[in-house]
């Protein structure tokens, strides 16, 4: 009886460290469940900001390529205006001269 009650004391004693064990692994996976979870919404977080920098870039992108085109196009504008005024001065001087040698042998 003695034998039996040892035995008894025995798996009772595995029963409570069994239990104990499971309340502590039970206790561990949650905390991984909510770390998970947390990575998980970081990771989210992350991406939305990853998603939303690069809307910003490509709208960065877009409007710095326009203003370079509308400087380029302001720029084009310019040299042909001053083209235009060049080459008068061109013909006008060339008119001069045709003026003044016309003037001088008549």
């Amino acid at each position: 009886m003695h034998e039996l009650n040892e035995q008894l004391s025995d798996k009772e004693h595995r029963m409570h460290d069994l239990n104990a064990l499971v309340k502590r692994l039970e206790a561990e996976k949650q905390e991984l469940q909510a770390a998970i979870e947390e990575a998980d919404s970081a990771l989210e977080q992350g991406d939305t900001k990853l998603q939303q920098a690069l809307a910003d870039q490509t709208e960065l992108k877009a409007e710095t390529e326009h203003r370079l085109a509308e400087r380029e196009s302001e720029f084009e504008t310019t040299r042909h205006g001053f083209t235009v005024v060049i080459v008068s001065f061109v013909h006008a001087g060339f008119l001069q001269l045709l003026v003044l040698v016309y003037s001088v042998e008549y």
